[in-house]
């Protein structure tokens, strides 16, 4: 199997908020990468739904080594190859903050807990409310830790 993806995009003042760079941000040109995916029972198409990094272990798991146990034993994302995979939030993370991407707002949240709320083209909202992603993320964050 043959996996072709970056890391992270590159900013360039695209919403005019002097934004360069990467590791500055959790919109769309910092976090919306290529990937191509070949190899055995890959059929072509075009993946147009919310996916994460997160996806390519469980899909490798599955499809290359042939792992048959419940992805949540060993991963929080999906199988990328899943025709149904279209997450409904995502998290990513800076070297400082993580972001809880969702389709209409990004929930950033600092090392000290300080948290706003942004549209996709980094607007602050006016009074949103707060989003129950952002609770499930934070429960997903504890799924592998022991008490």
């Amino acid at each position: 199997m043959l996996i072709v993806t970056a890391d992270h995009g590159q900013s360039f003042n695209d919403f005019h908020k002097n934004y360069w760079g990467h590791n500055s941000n959790f919109a769309a040109p910092q976090t919306h990468v290529p990937m191509i995916v070949h190899g055995p029972g890959v059929a072509p198409g075009v993946e147009d739904g919310m996916t994460s990094h997160l996806d390519v272990a469980p899909m490798l798991m599955r499809h290359a080594l042939g792992c048959t146990n419940p992805l949540s034993d060993y991963a929080q994302g999906g199988d990328l190859l899943d025709e149904q995979l279209n997450h409904p939030w995502v998290i990513a993370s800076s070297y400082l903050d993580y972001g809880i991407i969702e389709s209409d707002r990004i929930t950033v949240v600092n090392g000290t807990g300080q948290w706003k709320i942004l549209d996709r083209q980094l607007t602050p909202l006016d009074n949103p409310g707060f989003s129950p992603a952002v609770f499930e993320a934070l429960q997903q964050f504890r799924q592998f830790y022991e008490k």
